[in-house]
């Protein structure tokens, strides 16, 4: 068995001193190498089981050399990832989302393979926010936060804080205030708001015909009572309530003497107008007349149904009528002449 042994390692010897030989048929003159043992090697050693040649280390029955190939590939190509697996994202400007990836510019887009690989898809129905506090909720509609919902400063149901706005600098909700400002009459007590009733009143009473009203001076102050039906209460007097209407220039009522007609179509030229303006107020109606000398005043005269003067008052400041003014909350009638100039006369000054 030892004789056979030997053979075989002979044999391979044999088989390896070719395989060198063709080596240096190809070039490779220097059959000599460093041996394991440190001395350098010739043809003889071919034989031993043990020897180092250049490339590679030969060691007890077998060889050990360089030349293997690791394989696997790895490789970029479109919507293909690593070792050719496909890629199931979005392949958007040279960029790769997974599917349901979010674009980071913009939270109404998302990466949706079924709708598109190349391109964002809409996120319709998203909360967003775009910036804007003033006009509400926020929703993703169309890739853009353009869907808003509701008001975000309703009424709050309170009267006496005034109204609800929204305060777009602040981001907040702010109410106007106290809805029932002091109105300037030093009658009656102050002014406040009454939350109950979600009212204004003066010195606790509703602003009707019992509260407190100034009278010829701003510390006389007295009451009207009751008033009958159609009546109001001015200055502590029950009368009637003043209303405007316009009436034919060419056909008034007598003029009183010392006094003519005129109305403007314009305060600032004086250009005839062909009605002019006139007051009711129960059974009289007044007509405004200016002096025949042109001095600046005017005479309001009221007639009955039947175009009787019942009523003369001379007022100092206005000629030739433009228009009339009723005041229904400081119950007064103004006079409006040329170049704007203004009379002023209180509903308690037209009854008699």
């Amino acid at each position: 068995m030892k004789t056979h042994l030997r053979a075989k390692v002979a044999l391979s010897n044999l088989t390896l001193l070719a395989a060198v030989i063709g080596l240096s048929a190809c070039g490779n003159t220097s059959l000599h190498g460093p041996r394991s043992d440190g001395a350098t090697s010739d043809a003889s050693d071919l034989a031993d089981s043990e020897w180092t040649a250049t490339g590679g280390v030969l060691g007890p029955g077998g060889a050990t050399g360089t030349g293997g190939v690791t394989g696997g590939a790895t490789g970029t190509g479109g919507a293909t990832g690593t070792g050719g697996v496909p890629f199931s994202g979005c392949s958007i400007a040279d960029s790769q989302y997974e599917s349901g990836g979010v674009n980071p510019t913009n939270p109404c887009q998302i990466c949706n393979p079924q709708a598109s690989t190349s391109a964002w898809s809409s996120r319709d129905g998203v909360a967003c926010d775009d910036g804007v506090y003033c006009n509400g909720t926020d929703a993703c509609n169309g890739g853009t936060c353009s869907r808003h919902a509701g008001a975000p400063c309703l009424d709050d149901g309170v009267f006496c804080n005034g109204v609800e706005t929204c305060d777009e600098a602040n981001h907040r909700c702010v109410s106007s205030g106290n809805p029932c400002p002091d109105d300037g009459n030093l009658c009656g007590g102050p002014e406040s708001c009454n939350e109950s009733t979600k009212q204004c009143q003066r010195n606790g009473l509703a602003n009707d015909c019992g509260t407190w009203v100034c009278g010829p001076s701003p510390s006389a102050c007295f009451t009207c009572g009751t008033c009958g039906a159609n009546q109001v209460c001015s200055q502590g007097r029950c009368g009637c309530e003043p209303k405007t209407a316009s009436a034919s220039a060419a056909s008034p009522p007598p003029i009183p003497s010392g006094l003519k007609l005129v109305c403007l179509v314009d305060p600032q030229q004086v250009d005839f107008a062909a009605y002019c303006p006139i007051v009711t107020c129960g059974d009289l109606t007044y007509w405004a007349f200016s002096p025949i000398d042109n001095t600046w005043s005017m005479t309001l005269v009221g007639y009955d149904a039947s175009k009787t003067a019942v009523y003369q008052n001379t007022l100092i400041g206005a000629r030739y009528l433009y228009q009339i003014e009723v005041d229904h909350t400081a119950q007064t009638v103004t006079l409006v002449g040329q170049s704007s100039q203004r009379i002023v006369v209180p509903w308690a000054a037209l009854w008699q």
